[in-house]
């Protein structure tokens, strides 16, 4: 993997750590807020396979 996708797959599995993190604690708080963590999940895994990680 070259010095470029290597940043992006760093930077990417740094958020969704986060979002995953706190998932549990938010998906109780609302619809929408469990929606945003949902869509910004599924970006950075589809994002991820995309870069054959």
């Amino acid at each position: 993997m070259n010095e470029e996708k290597e940043k992006i797959r760093k930077q990417l599995l740094a958020e969704l750590e986060h979002l995953t993190k706190y998932y549990k604690e938010v998906s109780v708080r609302g619809k929408q807020i469990k929606k945003y963590y949902d869509e910004e999940i599924n970006r950075i895994v589809k994002a991820l396979k995309e870069l054959g990680v």
